[in-house]
């Protein structure tokens, strides 16, 4: 791997670690209906039991995949689409 390969390696792991910690097990523990699906190159992407629920968990995961690393001298910038499934995402 090339330095920036592990970087950007480094920002999803540290990112998912979060999302898991932070957002899927809280949420899961209140009932909520909430499971990680898969990880492709620089996006996540979690099932829920409503659109509301998708919607009250993307600015939390903006956070996650922005701000929850140290050491960087850029900003990361992320976006976040929804849809019932994989082909019909809209933007938020």
């Amino acid at each position: 791997s090339t330095p920036i390969q592990e970087s950007a390696q480094y920002v999803m792991k540290t990112a998912e670690a979060y999302v898991w910690e932070h957002i899927v097990l809280p949420l899961q523990a209140e009932g909520r209906w909430i499971e990680p699906l898969m990880q492709v190159h620089d996006a996540l992407t979690l099932e829920f039991e409503n659109e509301q629920l998708a919607r009250d968990v993307h600015p939390m995961m903006v956070h996650a995949m922005t701000q929850t690393f140290d050491g960087l001298s850029v900003p990361i910038e992320t976006s976040g689409d929804w849809g019932y499934n994989l082909c019909d995402q809209e933007a938020f």
